[in-house]
């Protein structure tokens, strides 16, 4: 049974809660691996019957976020950057 944040069991979360990580990702280039292991669970709960449009939500959600500037670099490089200054 795979789990994220908080260990709680994938199975156990919401599909507009799955779709949200999808969109951190996508949107934020950040925690992949999550965002994997929420496609794969949207992917059963579609096989399985549920009719939730995560594709649309997915889309929906990331429309609204803001833009960032193509100059700035990518926020996850930000990150890492500013994680390596700490190990100094």
């Amino acid at each position: 049974m795979a789990e994220i944040s908080e260990n709680i069991p994938i199975e156990n979360r919401t599909s507009e809660t799955l779709a949200a990580h999808i969109v951190i990702y996508k949107t934020l280039n950040i925690d992949r691996e999550t965002a994997l292991l929420c496609m794969e669970e949207l992917g059963r709960r579609r096989e399985r019957g549920d009719d939730f449009d995560y594709e649309a939500f997915i889309e929906a959600e990331i429309a609204k976020m803001p833009k960032i500037s193509s100059n700035l670099p990518e926020l996850h490089k930000i990150i890492n950057f500013n994680n390596w200054l700490g190990r100094k």
